[in-house]
C-alpha cells in the first residue's frame, strides 16, 4: 500500500491500543505533498520543535505555503489587479455603494465589473461570490 495508507493503518492500530495519536496521514492516497509545504514543515522540525510556533519564521513560511496551496493561485492569476481588488472588497462584505466609494467609481461601473467577476469566479450570486473570494484567500 501507499505510504499514506500505511501511516493511517499504523495510527489506527495505535489508537486501538489506547495510544493518543494525531494522524496526519489521512487524505488523498498517493498524493505528494507540494514541495514548499514539505520544506516549511521540515524547517520547523529541524528547529527542534515538532510543532512550529507562531513567532517562528518557519511557521509563517508554512502558513504561506499552505494558503497558496489551498487557495489555488491559478484562479487568482486569471483575475486582473482591479478584479482582485474587487474580489477583496466583495469578500469583506461591502455592498456596491461602499465598493464604488472605495474605488472612486460609479455604482454602475461596480455592477458591470461584478458581472465580469462573477463569471470568472463561476458564481451566480453575491453570497457565492463572497464565499468563493474568501476561499481564494481574498
Amino acid at each position: 500500500p501507499s505510504m499514506t495508507l500505511s501511516i493511517t493503518s499504523q495510527a489506527k492500530a495505535l489508537k486501538k491500543q489506547g495510544v493518543d495519536v494525531l494522524s496526519f496521514g489521512a487524505g488523498e492516497p498517493d498524493f505528494n505533498t507540494p514541495a514548499p509545504i514539505v520544506a516549511a514543515a521540515t524547517e520547523a522540525l529541524n528547529s527542534g520543535n515538532h510543532v512550529p510556533l507562531g513567532h517562528e519564521p518557519a511557521f509563517a513560511r508554512f502558513c504561506e505555503a499552505l494558503v497558496e496551496f489551498v487557495t489555488d493561485s491559478t484562479d487568482r492569476d486569471q483575475l486582473t489587479p482591479r478584479e482582485r481588488e474587487l474580489a477583496r472588497l466583495v469578500a469583506q462584505g461591502l455592498d456596491n455603494a461602499q465598493i464604488a466609494a472605495t474605488l472612486g467609481v460609479a455604482n454602475k461601473t461596480v455592477r458591470n465589473a461584478l458581472s465580469v467577476l462573477y463569471r470568472k469566479l463561476g458564481v451566480d450570486s453575491r453570497a457565492r461570490a463572497v464565499a468563493r473570494a474568501r476561499d481564494m484567500g481574498f
